[in-house]
Parts: C-alpha cells; sequence; structure tokens
C-alpha cells in the first residue's frame, strides 16, 4: 500500500482526512471511528466552514501549496505531530497534488493511502489516462485537447456537439470543473470568459446516458473489494456528481474495463473508474478515473463495504476481509438533490431538458424524502450536524438562485447588478448591509493607528485587480521613500481561487503606472493572515459585512479604503470602490485610478508621522 515506506512498530496514530467535501469526509470519518480509529481532518481552503462532526476529533485548516510551499508543509507538520498522525488519507485531486511536493518525506514519516506521485499523476492527466486507455482496449469518446482559439475550427474538424469540457490537468485549482455545451457558439462564449491562455481543457463528445462508477481497491495488483453504482441523478443536471445513486452487482465488462486499465497504470489503492452507459444503444465509455476517495462512498459503506477500513487494515499489516453486498440500495445526497431541482426546472423550461424528466425528479425527491428504501449520504440521528448544516447551505443556495431568476426578470438591469452580490450575503448579511449604509460616514484610521502599524493588509473579492493593485502601490510608494524594510504588505480575497494570476486588465493598467504584476498570485483570506494584520482595508460594504461573518475578530482594525480619499471623492458612495470585474478595460483602469489616491495618502500620513516623530 505505501511503496518505499519504513516498517514502523509503533503505537497506532491518528488518521488525517484531507479535503473539503463533507460528503466524503464525513462517511470516512465515521467508518474509521467506529472501528476505534481516532480521526482529524483537515482543508487546503481556508474560509470555508469547518466541519463538525461526533466523529472528528479536530479540524485545521492547512495553507495551500499554490501560495507557498514551505508554509504547507510547516501547517502539516503541525497538525502531524499535534494530534499523533500516523496515516494520511487524501480526498481530492489538489490534495494528492500538494502531497507530492513533499512525498518522500511523508512516506518516511507515516503511511500515505494513496499510490505513488508518477502514477497518480498519470491519472490527473486526463490525456494520459485516455491514451492509456485506448491502449488496453477499453472504449474511450471522442476527445480534443483545448489550449485556445487559435486553430480552434482545425481542432474540432470532425467534432460533433453537444459535448461536455472540463480541466485536462484535475489536479489545477479551477472554478470551471465540467460544463456541458450544446454548440460551438456555447463553446466559443466559454472561452473567452473562462479560458487562459497555457491551460489546456479537454473537449469530449456527450454521451447520454447514466454514469456508472466501479469502485476498486487495488493491492500488489490485486482486487481486494470492488462495488459498483449508477448514477439515477446528477448535479449539474448535464452531468456531474451523483446526486441520487443505486449499488448494483459489478457488470463483468466494466470490471475487466477497469481492472486492465487500472493494472496498466501501475495502480496502487482505491479508485472510481467512471463510465458513462447509454441503456438504449447500449454504448459504454470511459470518462475518467477518480484517483482518490469520491463523492458516493457512502453508498458502498451503506452495503457494508469498508474501503477506507480495508485500506487501513493493509496498511498496518492486517489482511482484510470483505463481505458481498446486496445491490439494489439507494442512496441520495439531499443538497445535490435539492439543488439540481431549480435548475431541471429551468432547463425544462428552455427545452433543453424533457418536462417529463423534470416532473419525475421532483416525483423522485419527495419518495425519496420519506421512502425506507433510500438513506442519505450524511445523515445520522447520533451525528445530525453535517447533513443539517450541509442541508442550510444548499437551502441558502437555492433561495439566491430562485430570487435571482425572478429578479433578473422583474427588475432593471442597473438594479439587479447591483442587488445580485447583496443578497448573496444571506438574509442576516443582507441586514447588516442596510444597517450599515444608514449609518454615519465610516470612519477613517487616526494618523497613529496609521503610525504604528508594522503590517498592512488590502482585501477584496478575488484578489485579482482592487486589492493586488493596492498592495503593490504601497510597496512601490514605500520603497521609493525608504520605509519598505520595517512594513509587511500584503493582499488577500473573501472569495480568491488561491494561485490566480492577477486580471489582465489590471495588469495593463499598472504597467501604466511602472508596475508589474505578472508574479502576482491570489490568496483567499484565512484566520492567520488576519491575525498578523495591523491595519485591513476593504473596498465596499459587501465585504464589511463578510469581514464580520468570517472574522468578526478583525472588526476594530477594519477600514473602507475609500475612507482615505483626499478630496471625499468616495464619501457619496459610501466611500465604496466597486469592483469593474467583467465591465472591460476602461472600468478597469478607472477605478485604479481612484483607488490609487487612497493608497498615496495611506502612505503619506505614515511617512509625515514617522519623519515628525524623529
Amino acid at each position: 500500500m505505501n511503496p518505499g515506506r519504513k516498517d514502523r512498530t509503533s503505537a497506532q496514530g491518528s488518521t488525517l482526512l484531507i479535503g473539503a467535501t463533507p460528503r466524503v469526509v464525513i462517511p470516512l470519518a465515521r467508518c474509521l471511528a467506529e472501528r476505534g480509529i481516532p480521526v482529524v481532518a483537515a482543508s487546503l481552503m481556508p474560509g470555508t466552514p469547518a466541519m463538525r462532526s461526533r466523529w472528528l476529533s479536530g479540524y485545521r485548516y492547512l495553507r495551500p501549496p499554490a501560495l507557498s510551499p514551505d508554509r504547507f508543509r510547516e501547517d502539516l507538520t503541525r497538525v502531524i505531530e499535534e494530534f499523533g498522525v500516523d496515516t494520511i488519507i487524501p480526498t481530492g485531486d489538489e490534495v494528492l497534488s500538494a502531497l507530492a511536493l513533499h512525498e518522500t518525506e511523508w512516506r518516511s514519516r507515516l503511511h500515505l493511502l494513496c499510490p505513488p506521485a508518477e502514477t497518480f499523476r498519470k491519472v490527473l492527466d486526463k490525456g494520459r489516462t485516455l491514451e492509456a486507455a485506448e491502449a488496453a482496449g477499453v472504449p474511450i469518446p471522442k476527445t480534443r485537447v483545448l489550449t485556445g482559439a487559435d486553430d480552434l475550427d482545425t481542432t474540432l474538424a470532425g467534432f460533433r456537439f453537444p459535448a461536455i469540457v472540463k480541466p485536462a490537468d484535475k489536479g489545477r485549482e479551477t472554478s470551471l470543473r465540467l460544463r456541458y455545451l450544446e454548440d460551438r457558439d456555447a463553446l466559443d462564449t466559454l472561452m473567452a470568459s473562462h479560458f487562459r491562455a497555457g491551460d489546456a481543457w479537454m473537449l469530449q463528445e456527450f454521451v447520454p446516458g447514466h454514469g456508472v462508477g466501479i469502485e476498486v481497491l487495488l493491492h500488489d495488483g490485486a482486487a481486494i473489494a470492488t462495488f459498483q453504482h449508477r448514477r439515477l441523478k446528477e448535479y449539474p443536471v448535464a452531468g456531474g456528481v451523483a446526486a441520487r445513486s443505486l449499488s448494483e452487482a459489478p457488470d463483468p465488462v466494466l470490471l475487466d474495463h477497469s481492472l486492465r486499465l487500472l493494472r496498466a497504470l501501475g495502480w496502487e489503492g482505491v479508485a472510481m473508474v467512471e463510465f458513462r452507459q447509454d441503456p438504449k444503444t447500449g454504448r459504454t465509455a470511459l470518462m475518467e478515473i477518480n484517483g482518490r476517495y469520491w463523492g458516493s462512498i457512502a453508498l458502498p459503506l451503506q452495503c457494508g463495504i469498508a474501503f477506507p477500513w480495508y485500506q487501513w487494515q493493509l496498511a498496518h499489516g492486517a489482511p482484510p476481509e470483505v463481505p458481498n453486498y446486496t445491490p439494489g440500495r439507494r442512496m441520495r445526497w439531499l443538497a445535490g438533490d435539492l439543488l439540481r431541482l431549480p435548475e431541471a426546472a429551468a432547463a425544462a423550461v428552455s427545452g433543453e431538458y424533457p418536462a417529463r424528466r423534470a416532473a419525475a425528479d421532483f416525483g423522485t425527491f419527495l419518495w425519496d424524502g420519506v421512502s425506507p428504501r433510500t438513506r442519505d449520504a450524511l445523515w445520522k440521528l447520533s451525528d445530525p450536524r453535517p447533513a443539517l448544516e450541509d442541508l442550510g447551505r444548499a437551502i441558502r443556495q437555492v433561495s439566491a438562485q430562485v430570487w435571482n431568476k425572478v429578479a433578473r426578470r422583474v427588475l432593471p438591469w442597473r438594479w439587479y447588478a447591483a442587488l445580485r452580490p447583496i443578497m448573496r450575503l444571506g438574509a442576516g448579511g443582507v441586514v447588516r448591509y442596510a444597517a450599515l449604509g444608514l449609518r454615519a460616514r465610516p470612519r477613517a484610521p487616526d494618523a497613529e493607528t496609521i503610525r504604528t502599524a508594522r503590517s498592512v493588509l488590502f482585501v477584496c473579492h478575488g484578489n485579482i485587480i482592487r486589492s493586488a493593485f493596492a498592495a503593490a502601490w504601497l510597496e512601490r510608494l514605500l520603497r521609493e521613500r525608504g520605509d519598505a524594510g520595517g512594513i509587511t504588505v500584503r493582499s488577500a480575497g473573501l472569495c480568491a481561487i488561491d494561485g490566480t494570476p492577477a486580471h489582465p486588465d489590471t495588469r495593463a493598467a499598472a504597467e501604466h503606472y511602472g508596475l508589474s504584476l505578472e508574479t502576482h498570485r491570489a490568496q483567499r483570506l484565512d484566520q492567520e493572515t488576519v491575525r498578523q494584520a495591523d491595519l485591513i482595508f476593504i473596498m465596499d460594504r459587501l465585504h464589511r459585512v463578510r469581514m464580520q461573518q468570517q472574522f468578526p475578530d478583525a472588526a476594530g482594525r477594519t477600514y473602507l479604503l475609500g475612507s482615505l480619499h483626499p478630496d471625499n471623492r468616495f464619501a457619496r458612495d459610501g466611500q465604496q470602490i466597486r469592483d469593474p470585474y467583467g465591465e472591460g478595460t476602461e472600468a478597469v483602469a478607472r477605478c485604479l485610478e481612484g483607488l490609487r489616491p487612497c493608497v498615496e495618502a495611506l502612505s503619506a500620513i505614515g511617512t509625515a508621522q514617522s519623519e515628525g516623530g524623529r
């Protein structure tokens, strides 16, 4: 299970689950904890809600290696030592990539339950997976790899839509995971808004039917445990994760395809090989391999196939006993089933989804709520909190979607565009936002506060426009005045995707001022970054509400950057610096031009006070 690992004779320690998906982490934790194994969990996504469960001994955040590989290593080492971890189970593709950075060290210290990096990289690279499948005689869909708009007509020659598009590298951090495309126009629109130069995307023909997953635990080439499920509902509707699934006896043909492919890759450990199967034609095609625990892992656990327990036993030298299971059990992920309802309804209204199927989806949603034959992926009477929190997030998201659809139809566009981000705050957030608008003009930090600050943090939404420029501009001013050595300047985003470059329009506007943001990489705001800051500058009232929700202890150090503008330019707008994202190059340039004097005022106040005290 763990090639190259030294033998251990020490006492059993804790098992660390690394991942941010409750429907994966919580079932794994229950499975192991019920067998007496202490379990802790960690996430690479600071700022997301912590998972709380009676089966978890602790929950920690790890700084993503996209920001700093060394700090990720330090964080993980600290968790290992704090909880006495002797086993790590990764539950996400990004986690596999992160652990590969110091793989030799981790394998020398503990049981790392994943294949060697050179093996799982073949699975993260979907192109290499498909090449291996074709060589092994496993059927695959027609596929094209897209790297940009150049020569797109040649690349798509002979390709037929509809299709699905997804990142060619599963280990790459991106907000776009999978998208259904009806035609070439939909592809062109998507490329214009999401594709960046140098990124590779995979375009595959859409194979109708159901998703079928073959789950396998391989050890030294032998199949220790196998399981099969069929996706009865997916979220999104056009294809995605399982919202409702059914256990089946393994199809001999699909199982043979899966084992031949995994063995050809030299696989070791758990994997879910995903196929698409058309019941009308009988056609089957490989979609991908999930080389770690998958979203519907609760179903085999409910059927008595305890994959994580068997894997843990093998790692600790105890051969597992694997029982048979009974096909025909249903499971649903309630939050996902709820999330897909408005999407299915909208698709049915637009003619993209059969109305009869949408009605049937609603019927099964109600039936599964009372049927004793359908079990939930998260719900346990003895541990209800994970399911309730997951459902609460889904309800808030569906409520926002419904409001969004209605508001878009009945409100003028400018009103709708202004209200949309506010409604995402939730009911409590909307009340706080309204209250902020009724209060007196927000105060600016006094000169003494600025003078004594040794660390300044700029915060915006995605850390690719406003806060990125503000931090770079202040660093430049400090260098010019000889103060750079004593003050730390950082930037972050409340909803940033770690590692994202500065927006192209921001880079172009910064160059106008002699700044280069080519090396900037976005960072999601976390508790540690907030704790280290003496002064925190946000851009608008939305940020103030989100800061109150996520980091209430920082309220006394948080100010609107617009409050520093020397001619009160932003006073009429509540001292807000609006987000120009998506409004074009000129809007970004205007935003930064208005932001620049605020930063210069900050620098001038600090410099004047410093000189006055010498």
